[in-house]
């Protein structure tokens, strides 16, 4: 039996998985730094199944004591591991190429190539501003919300009015519409430290990050100022939006040279005490101008494993002359040691 020539929609199945980048100016997404998506991609913790489950040491058993030389033992023990867990979400995209057009392409695999190329590299920065969105956005309004994301900010919380006559402490509430705290837990340690500025001045601003660096142990990465990707290494990170960012440069400026030793700019790059300072397009929408604190090797963003960005085919109904591909995303963050990171706000 003879063996036909590959049809235009044969070449296109061919071509998707090595279409290469396209040689076209993209001005599709913003022109600012996309931070998340480095470490969702370097940092992610590829699991089997729907959701993630870890155990958390709240606390000690608390035995140790002072006693005098024949005092009896005291003998006992607590449960001191709680479970949580973090059910992954869905983001998907798709794109569609018409019969006609690869029938007007013929067998001529460069053009069939260049029609995908395009629409896939789209499809592809479409699920990628979503995803960076989701990273700096809250997520789920409610429980009750099993689509969205958990975002850092659902992580790292704002005063839930544990700290709002200190206007400085540790926030371990449960954020509203989650009645049953992050990841399903409530504890006293399981919680971020907020800072409340008043002003962008040295006194409240620099003072206030200089503290939350000392709650939560926020260490500068030497010699590398920018938020690490290694799996050994510390990977610590400042953002704020364009607000934040310009009012921090202003005050390190105003300070005068050697007069503000935590705000310096360090080969091009602006830093708090060594680590970058870096400015997120999606905050700028949060007027309160938020400063986090993000200690990376606490958070773990998993995905789901064949779904990092899993591409079907699939024809459309048969009196519709077009193939569609599909692309998911199967992932969620998920926070292990929230005392590590904290957020100012004014």
């Amino acid at each position: 039996m003879a063996i036909g020539m590959p049809g235009p929609a044969d070449i296109l199945k061919a071509a998707l998985p090595n279409l290469g980048v396209g040689e076209f100016e993209d001005l599709s997404l913003p022109l600012q730094d996309y931070p998340s998506i480095e470490l969702l991609k370097k940092n992610q913790m590829t699991i089997t199944g729907t959701g993630l489950k870890r155990r958390i040491a709240f606390e000690h058993q608390g035995t140790a004591r002072h006693v005098d030389m024949f005092e009896p033992d005291a003998h006992g023990f607590k449960d001191v591991l709680r479970e949580v867990t973090q059910a992954l979400r869905i983001t998907d995209a798709y794109y569609t190429v018409g019969d006609i057009e690869l029938e007007e392409a013929g067998t001529n695999p460069e053009a069939i190539v260049n029609i995908a190329r395009v629409r896939e590299q789209g499809c592809n920065a479409s699920i990628l501003e979503l995803q960076e969105a989701d990273v700096w956005t809250f997520g789920p309004a409610t429980s009750a919300d099993t689509k969205t994301p958990m975002g850092i900010p659902y992580s790292i919380l704002k005063d839930q009015g544990s700290v709002t006559g200190a206007g400085y402490g540790w926030e371990g509430a449960a954020p509203s519409g989650h009645a049953a705290g992050r990841f399903g837990q409530l504890h006293a340690r399981h919680a971020n430290w907020v800072e409340i500025s008043t002003a962008w001045t040295r006194a409240q601003a620099i003072m206030r990050m200089k503290r939350m660096a000392y709650q939560t142990n926020f260490k500068t990465q030497i010699p590398n100022a920018l938020p690490s990707t290694s799996t050994t290494a510390p990977q610590r990170g400042i953002y704020t939006n364009w607000t934040g960012l310009n009012e921090l440069e202003t005050l390190g400026e105003e300070s005068g040279e050697n007069k503000t030793k935590e705000l310096a700019w360090w080969n091009g790059v602006f830093t708090f005490r060594g680590t970058e300072v870096m400015a997120i397009p999606t905050l700028d929408a949060d007027t309160t101008n938020p400063v986090y604190f993000v200690d990376h090797s606490t958070f773990y963003y998993v995905v789901m494993r064949g779904f990092e960005m899993k591409r079907t085919i699939k024809p459309m109904f048969p009196d519709h002359l077009s193939t569609t591909v599909y692309k998911n995303a199967v992932w969620n963050t998920f926070c292990m040691a929230l005392r590590r990171n904290g957020v100012m706000y004014t």
